[in-house]
């Protein structure tokens, strides 16, 4: 069903995650067919729960993709 997805996607991956490894995020992505963009974004020194880790790099990638649109 991924490839139903038609609006921007941005893929957020800590490089240190040991639960998701960076060939599922990119699996994923290239399910998304009809994605609007697609940005990708691994972040160095974080893990599977940068969202906790480090919620202000989280938010400036965010802010990034919405200056983007």
């Amino acid at each position: 069903d991924l490839d139903k997805i038609t609006c921007p996607v941005m893929v957020i991956r800590g490089e240190d995650d040991w639960n998701v490894p960076e060939h599922y995020c990119r699996t994923a992505m290239e399910g998304m067919t009809n994605a609007k963009k697609i940005f990708w974004r691994p972040v160095p020194g974080y893990g599977h729960f940068i969202i906790v880790e480090a919620p202000e790099v989280v938010c400036g990638l965010l802010e990034e993709l919405l200056e983007e649109l």
